[in-house]
């Protein structure tokens, strides 16, 4: 992936951390290796307010969101909708020749946001799609870079992805466009040659609240250093 953005074949990401999750109840699923959709869910509760105003401070362009849940992703919706902001939802029940219309009103703006629980992780095909808000704890790397890989497609006027962690997951898995192909496209994911304690952790900034990589000394976002204005999300 950091190749791929290096040579202009996927766009580079801008990471945010706008809303913090209560992780304390999470669940292991023994099916799936990652958090129960219902843990996942509670450890949203509450912040629905929260992740609609991180929209409003962050998000440009068609937003596509990830949810806990398909209940998540309704309840989410109900409340963008609420404040004027159209979105629509997609899930694994939604006819597929229903899906080209809502992603069509997605591009042209006449739809704002589409929120969906893991419909969109593949077969989503979007390059304009600009902003993933990803309010689903997980500890799934490779759930976690196809979310962001579907904001990371070249489009003309595009200069760049955006992505919103209102869920607490980078602090645990890192940067998503930081994690290397081992080869095929169906190898799994694996973590850059670096201690893999370290590469785990992201630095917030507190004025913008950005989210960067340890080694990063100013925010790539409003300049500030961080020895004054980061702190240490993820401690050994």
């Amino acid at each position: 992936l950091p190749l791929l953005v290096k040579n202009g074949r996927l766009s580079p990401l801008r990471y945010f951390a706008p809303v913090s999750a209560n992780l304390s109840a999470l669940k292991f699923s023994k099916s799936t290796g990652d958090f129960t959709d219902d843990s996942a869910e509670r450890a949203m509760k509450g912040l629905a307010v929260d992740v609609v105003n991180a929209y409003k401070s962050h998000a440009e362009g068609p937003t596509i969101l990830f949810a806990a849940s398909v209940k998540h992703s309704e309840e989410l919706a109900q409340h963008f909708n609420a404040e004027g902001i159209k979105t629509e939802v997609v899930t694994g029940n939604t006819p597929m020749d229903q899906r080209p219309a809502i992603y069509e009103r997605l591009r042209s703006g006449e739809t704002k946001v589409v929120s969906s629980c893991l419909a969109l992780t593949t077969g989503f095909d979007l390059p304009a799609a600009t902003t993933c808000m990803y309010c689903r704890p997980s500890n799934s790397i490779s759930t976690l870079v196809q979310c962001a890989g579907r904001v990371m497609r070249v489009s003309p006027g595009k200069e760049y992805g955006i992505f919103l962690d209102c869920s607490s997951t980078l602090e645990r898995l890192g940067l998503p466009h930081t994690y290397l192909p081992t080869g095929l496209k169906t190898a799994p994911l694996k973590k850059p040659a670096i201690d893999t304690r370290k590469e785990a952790r992201i630095i917030e900034c507190k004025s913008c609240r950005a989210a960067m990589q340890p080694g990063e000394v100013k925010c790539p976002e409003c300049g500030h250093e961080r020895k004054k204005f980061g702190t240490l999300i993820q401690k050994d």
